[in-house]
């Protein structure tokens, strides 16, 4: 009779737990929820929206260009290539194509302290915090500057 009840109440448990992987995904569920109600009580684009969430749950790479600059067209074909190879969490804007709000969103949410309207411009997030900041950066050295900031593998 003890080892039924042992085996039952084994099963029970079993059958009541929770992987670490499946509590970690329920925690990250509630908090970008928690998010997103905080968020929508402000008049924000779904674009301002999405990137303040990200910016909130994960690692972002968020880079600031201008559409009239030749660098920076070949950096975004360049960057889209990594997304794709590397899964990666990234931004791209054309500073002079957005809104105001948006551009204010962008630029004031962290303190991009050496932000002066330069661009290419770099910044990395990472659950609201500020990692790191890079002007003028380049398709010679973006990868490196990525494998240094463990954004892609080395």
């Amino acid at each position: 009779m003890k080892k039924f009840l042992l085996s039952i109440s084994c099963i029970l448990f079993l059958t009541n737990c929770q992987t670490q992987e499946e509590i970690k995904k329920q925690q990250e569920k509630e908090e970008i929820e928690k998010i997103t109600e905080e968020l929508n009580r402000e008049e924000l684009s779904e674009e301002s929206k999405k990137w303040l969430i990200d910016t909130k749950t994960k690692k972002v790479t968020t880079v600031l260009c201008m559409s009239s600059s030749k660098k920076c067209k070949e950096l975004e074909k360049h960057l889209y290539n990594i997304k794709n190879e590397y899964d990666i969490t990234l931004y791209y804007y054309n500073i002079d194509n957005l809104d105001k709000n948006t551009l204010n969103i962008l630029k004031n949410t962290y303190e991009l302290k050496d932000y002066t309207g330069y661009t290419p411009y770099v910044f990395i997030v990472e659950k609201e915090r500020l990692l790191d900041t890079k002007i003028d950066i380049t398709n010679d050295n973006i990868n490196n500057y990525l494998k240094e900031k463990d954004i892609i593998s080395k």
